[in-house]
This record gives C-alpha cells, sequence and structure tokens, in this order.
C-alpha cells in the first residue's frame, strides 16, 4: 500500500467532517487507503462488503445495485476519481476505472439499476476536474459558497488557506502555488489554468 502521510504531514481531524467527507481530503485520504487495504479485489477488481479475514463469511460478495442507498461500489468509485482530482493521483482513478470495470458486464445489461456507477462510467471518459481557490475575500467566500450549493458532477473544490495545508503538500500540482493570492483555478489532465473575473460566472454552469 502506497505511504500517504510522508514525514511531518499529519492529518488533523475536524469534529465536524461526518458531514461531507470531501472537505476534509486528508481523512477521505486515509479513509480511502483502509477501505482499499481490507476490501478490494485485486483479482478481478472492485471492493468486497466484508474482508478477508472475517471468520464467519462463507462467501464474499460486493455491493454494486442501487436500491434506497447507492450502492458500495458506485460511491467508492466516485471517491476514487474524487481523490485523485484532489490530490492528483493517478492510482486512484486507475482504481476507480477498474472498479467500474469490475461490473461491466451487469452494467450493460441492466444500466438503470447501477445509477450511482454512472458518473463514474463518465469520468473514465471525460476525467474529473477539480477547482482550486485560494485567497481571501467576499468574492473568494462567494465562489465557494456558490460551488458548495450548486454541485456539480466530475467535479471537487479544494479551498486553500494561507498556510496551504496538508493538501498543498500532497497534490504536486499545488506545491508551488501562493496560497495568500485570490485567485480560483481549474486543474484537470495534470495541468492549471487561472479564471478571470468574467469566466467565473460560467464556471458552475
Amino acid at each position: 500500500m502506497r505511504t500517504i502521510l510522508p514525514g511531518p504531514i499529519s492529518c488533523r481531524v475536524s469534529k465536524r467532517l461526518v458531514l461531507q467527507l470531501t472537505r476534509n481530503a486528508c481523512l477521505l485520504t486515509s479513509i480511502s487507503e483502509t477501505q482499499i487495504s481490507l476490501f478490494w479485489d485485486e483479482k478481478k477488481f472492485g471492493f468486497f462488503s466484508t474482508p478477508a479475514n472475517q471468520p464467519d463469511i462463507l462467501l464474499r460478495l460486493k455491493d454494486a445495485l442501487d436500491n434506497s442507498e447507492p450502492s458500495t461500489n458506485g460511491l467508492s468509485a466516485q471517491n476514487l476519481f474524487r481523490l485523485s482530482s484532489l490530490l492528483e493521483d493517478a492510482e486512484y482513478a486507475k482504481l476507480a476505472s477498474k472498479t467500474t470495470s469490475a461490473f461491466e458486464a451487469e452494467i450493460l445489461q441492466h444500466p438503470f439499476l447501477f445509477t450511482s456507477m454512472m458518473e463514474s462510467i463518465v469520468a473514465v471518459r471525460l476525467g474529473w476536474r477539480s477547482i482550486v481557490v485560494t485567497g481571501e475575500g467576499e468574492d473568494i467566500e462567494s465562489v465557494v459558497k456558490h460551488a458548495r450549493s450548486n454541485i456539480k458532477g466530475r467535479q471537487t473544490i479544494a479551498r486553500l488557506k494561507s498556510n496551504g495545508g496538508w493538501l498543498q503538500q500532497r497534490n504536486p500540482l499545488l506545491k508551488e502555488l501562493d496560497a495568500t493570492k485570490a485567485r480560483v483555478q481549474v486543474c484537470e489532465s495534470g495541468t492549471c489554468r487561472l479564471l478571470e473575473n468574467e469566466a467565473l460566472g460560467t464556471l458552475f454552469q
């Protein structure tokens, strides 16, 4: 398993993290790595519903069908793409793609039963983008508020404070970024581009 927390970097967990894990990339990374180590199927891909060492299980199953709640593998694929985008780590995107491919035959036959997987299937082809917001001010806070109230598919938002923090150290695209300057960037496919004021209006359309 890859080392996610190198050197002195610490994972500080907020008491209000439960509502939206993607607001704490460090925590989401730690949880995802634990899930991968315990439930990932190295041979046929996807996530089992039980760990390998559980003694009372005769057959390990994988949950991919949506019912009253999204499936485990559907949400897992989405989270892996989010992590890949937030951290600029292609390994997570590969795992997400493998998760969707594990249920390819079933999805082709009954796509309406795998709705939580559809966003990730599109992301395999078109990728996932991350909106990176830095600096302070009313305009910046307005962008953050608007982004979090208008959640779109295949998109994450990274809010860097003045000290950068764990996320800036973990993401190679953000390491040299001056987090004190007020700006909005869109990062995808290994590059970031700065958005001017006139482009912000189209960001969430």
